[in-house]
């Protein structure tokens, strides 16, 4: 691979990190709606344009790895689910290419399987945080209200599962209509955006990086409470003593969703996440040279991303999003635009 191939897929996986890192944790720090379905589009996309450039064995899954560690590195109070969303999302998208999938069915195969899988993820996570009656209750909630209006009894859950899955599968086929067309598209657009070329500053300085670790102290007292509280979760999950007890469905579901969050945030999670730390501490050294190559690129992407938004102001709504899109990735895939880290 020449050497400026090799800089366009740096300054890809240093645009998939930047959106993992920064706008994933303003997302999941703010608990906004639908951050999956951004997150996983965008890196479709960016995944697509690596690809293109030449695909090699392992090239995406290195990718994946490379924006795990700047994630950590960078946002590491993001839940250990979200980093197990991408790194299934990589492995699976580095698997399509692998098989030699045809490029248009590929982006279509990617696309839509990384915003199912965001789909399957958020309903996996209600059912294990509310357990399998959280979904007969809301039907009974929904259904008590409809009586009021003359309706008959419906299955509201099932069809408002179904709506959210279909949505996710739109706008999957939509990306990957949009990673189809984006070779072609840029090359279309070469002109247009020519005429507002975007040089990144030299004097560019890297922001933030390092949060202090927030070490947990192996106490005799919290590893008692946790298991305690697994205890309670497996109990009032398998219906023993403590569901037997409780006779409020609603009563029921408050308290078995306020054991799995403790049992979660105050237990399980620091512990995967210790693990997870651990295991990225080994591959960081694997990969120190790329790892210091993508943070000294992270402001030059920021810098890109502000400038290719404020260059497409005169437009408004979708038209805005679909040519800010366009232009990052012009931008991102010219050779001449970057400075390129030694």
């Amino acid at each position: 691979m020449n050497e400026g191939k090799a800089t366009i897929i740096m300054r890809l996986t240093a645009l998939w990190a930047f959106s993992e890192a920064f706008l994933g944790g303003i997302l999941h720090a703010f608990h906004l709606p639908f951050t999956g379905l951004i997150l996983s589009s965008i890196a479709v996309l960016c995944i697509v344009c690596i690809a293109l450039q030449g695909y090699t064995k392992g090239q995406i899954l290195k990718a994946t790895l490379l924006v795990l560690l700047i994630k950590a590195m960078i946002s590491p109070h993001t839940p250990v689910s979200a980093y197990f969303a991408v790194l299934l999302q990589g492995a699976f998208c580095e698997l399509i290419f692998l098989l030699g999938t045809p490029f248009v069915l590929s982006c279509f195969v990617v696309a839509i399987a990384a915003l199912m899988q965001s789909a399957f993820q958020k309903l996996i996570i209600l059912t294990l945080l509310f357990g399998v009656d959280f979904w007969s209750a809301m039907d009974e909630f929904l259904n008590s209200i409809a009586k009021q209006f003359g309706i008959g009894t419906i299955e509201y859950t099932n069809y408002l599962v179904m709506m959210y899955l279909l949505l996710h599968f739109l706008v999957g086929i939509v990306v990957g209509s949009i990673a189809v067309r984006l070779p072609k598209t840029l090359v279309s657009s070469t002109k247009e955006f020519e005429q507002h070329p975007i040089t990144v500053p030299d004097n560019l300085e890297t922001e933030m990086l390092y949060t202090a670790n927030n070490k947990r102290k192996n106490r005799f007292k919290y590893w008692i409470a946790g298991i305690l509280l697994i205890w309670l979760a497996f109990d009032i999950y398998s219906e023993g003593t403590l569901s037997a007890m409780i006779h409020s469905k609603a009563l029921k579901l408050i308290v078995r969703a306020s054991i799995f969050i403790i049992v979660w945030y105050f237990f399980l999670s620091p512990l995967l996440y210790i693990l997870f730390q651990n295991w990225l501490a080994k591959q960081r050294s694997k990969f120190s040279l790329e790892i210091n190559v993508l943070l000294k690129l992270l402001p030059e992407i920021k810098y890109i991303t502000a400038q290719c938004w404020v260059n497409t102001s005169d437009l408004k709504g979708m038209k805005r999003i679909f040519k800010f899109i366009r232009y990052t990735f012009f931008v991102m895939l010219q050779k001449e635009n970057a400075n390129t880290p030694a």
